[in-house]
C-alpha cells in the first residue's frame, strides 16, 4: 500500500573456513593407514593446502580428519575435478581396504 516499505539484507560469503584436524579422528585414521598399508604409505607431512568444501562447516560441527587418499603420480588426463579426469581404478582395492580398517579402528 501507500507508504510502504521493502528492506533486505544480502550476505555473501566466499569460500570455506580453514579444516581444522581433531586429534582421535587423526588417530584413528593413522592407526587405520598403518594396519592396512603399513607405515610406508602413512605421509605426515605435507604443504598446506585449501580443500575448499563442506569437510571445515562439518568438522567444525563433529570432529573430523581430513584424509588425502591418493591414486598414485599425477595423470596425464589430470586429477579429480576436471572434465578429463580418468580415475585409476587400479586403486579401488588400496582405498576399500583403507575405508574398512578405518571403520573398524573407529569401533574399537
Amino acid at each position: 500500500g501507500p507508504g510502504a516499505r521493502l528492506e533486505r539484507a544480502v550476505v555473501y560469503s566466499q569460500g570455506a573456513a580453514a579444516v581444522i584436524n581433531a586429534d582421535e579422528p587423526t588417530a584413528i585414521a593413522r592407526r587405520a593407514i598403518i594396519k592396512d598399508l603399513g607405515t610406508e604409505m602413512l605421509v605426515t607431512e605435507r604443504d598446506p593446502n585449501t580443500p575448499d568444501d563442506d569437510f571445515s562447516d562439518f568438522s567444525s560441527r563433529v570432529p573430523g580428519r581430513y584424509v588425502h587418499l591418493g591414486m598414485g603420480e599425477m595423470r596425464p588426463a589430470g586429477q579429480h575435478h576436471n572434465t578429463t579426469y580418468d580415475f585409476n581404478d587400479a586403486c579401488i582395492p588400496a582405498g576399500g581396504g583403507f575405508w574398512c580398517a578405518l571403520v573398524k579402528e573407529g569401533l574399537r
